[in-house]
């Protein structure tokens, strides 16, 4: 068996793999609520378009900034295992035709990111400039020879004969910065189109330079890459249905959260009890996300005309909070299931019960005060009372429903 055919059967197990997952997401009610929220942005988005007049700075380099960044997001798919370190190593020259093909299957979810961030942007453009598709392939070809000027630094950096370290990616992340100001400054000219010949000369020098050097594959760090790579893509997963390949985040001690925990664990804690409240307060997945989506909260609150709008949204992120919480607590479950065994299986429910309704009473409290910070109005302090009933309310009437069907997975 080449190479190239162990590559076509590793695609064909990740695919089924990933496919099993992709249905549970599917029919997720997390789902439906990231809908609704996708479908909110847009409408603001759609609304604030029709504001614009000009295409001036900040908005010049603001679009500058996230159009060039968007070639960065999608990594080559090596999908190598620890194993291949000595299993691919000796097949030598061999392992070119994998390589090759993992790079040309590697393009398809970049060419559609691509796509979708260009059609996002573009109406901003158009706003400004009026409709011509010449602009939106513009756009779309700059970003899509950056993505290739990546994919070659990539590949000869696994060759081992290029540096690619973080100092060279903000060396290139620049130039598309400046790339992207030029053409979203000039894009009207005819003559705007030679800034697409930047990064294409940049391809070839680095084709040029370096193809033709002796290398020797460098499998620990395109295995070391690749591992990462998965783990981003389990974590998404994760959101929806437990997924038993991603790594658990270390806990951290919080002592800043301590007036959290007692209140948590409450004055005759159970054992039960006291360790899924310590793993709620420690576990990095949850606290990252509720901080992520205060920030999100706090946003909506700055750019929202509509103080409805703007309650509709937090109302969203405390449910997204709580499909998230449910599969923490059920993780702390999993973990202590030799000591929580020793409880009562109703005993223990209304503990997790209890924490996950205190939790999500603390979650809504943090998003009112952010959406306050955003929104800068009294009737925004509605928030802070709002936000932390619905919570209580969505645990009782969903939630506990939720985790008694995860429960009886076990």
């Amino acid at each position: 068996m080449n190479s190239a055919t162990i590559f076509e059967a590793r695609v064909r197990k990740y695919q089924k793999k990933s496919m099993k997952y992709i249905r549970y997401m599917l029919n997720d009610h997390f789902l439906i609520v990231l809908f609704f929220l996708f479908g909110f942005i847009m409408v603001q988005y759609s609304s604030w378009i029709q504001t614009i007049r000009v295409l001036e700075w900040p908005l010049l380099g603001l679009l500058a900034v996230l159009l060039a960044s968007i070639p960065f997001f999608g990594r080559i798919a090596t999908l190598l295992e620890p194993a291949d370190a000595i299993f691919l190593s000796v097949v030598g020259q061999d392992f070119k035709a994998y390589l090759q093909k993992a790079i040309r299957r590697s393009w398809a979810f970049p060419l559609l990111v691509m796509l979708v961030s260009t059609g996002i942007t573009f109406p901003i453009v158009a706003q400004a400039f009026g409709t011509n598709m010449s602009m939106f392939v513009k756009l779309y070809l700059l970003q899509v020879l950056f993505k290739d000027l990546l994919f070659r630094c990539t590949k000869y950096a696994y060759h081992g004969v290029l540096h690619f370290t973080w100092m060279e990616k903000i060396g290139v992340y620049l130039i598309a910065v400046a790339n992207f100001f030029g053409m979203l400054l000039w894009i009207s000219a005819g003559w705007s189109f030679v800034l697409l010949v930047i990064p294409a000369l940049l391809s070839i020098f680095i084709e040029q330079y370096y193809g033709k050097a002796a290398f020797v594959y460098r499998f620990d760090s395109m295995i070391e890459l690749e591992l990462t790579r998965q783990q981003r893509i389990y974590r998404l997963y994760a959101l929806f249905v437990d997924v038993p390949m991603v790594h658990k985040p270390q806990a951290q001690r919080r002592s800043y959260l301590d007036a959290v925990l007692k209140v948590l664990v409450g004055k005759n804690p159970s054992g039960h009890r006291y360790l899924v409240s310590r793993t709620v307060v420690r576990t990095s997945q949850y606290m990252s996300l509720l901080l992520q989506l205060a920030t999100v909260s706090f946003v909506v609150a700055l750019f929202s005309q509509e103080y409805y709008w703007n309650f509709i949204v937090n109302a969203l992120l405390v449910m997204l909070l709580g499909f998230q919480l449910v599969g923490v607590i059920q993780s702390a479950n999993t973990q202590n299931s030799h000591f929580s065994s020793l409880a009562d299986n109703n005993a223990r429910l209304q503990d997790d019960l209890s924490v996950l309704m205190w939790t999500m009473v603390a979650s809504g409290i943090v998003l009112g005060i952010s959406s306050v910070m955003g929104m800068r109005e009294v009737i925004g302090l509605v928030g802070i009372i709002i936000y932390p009933i619905f919570g209580i309310l969505f645990t009782q009437f969903y939630l506990r429903y939720r985790l008694l069907k995860k429960r009886r997975k076990i």
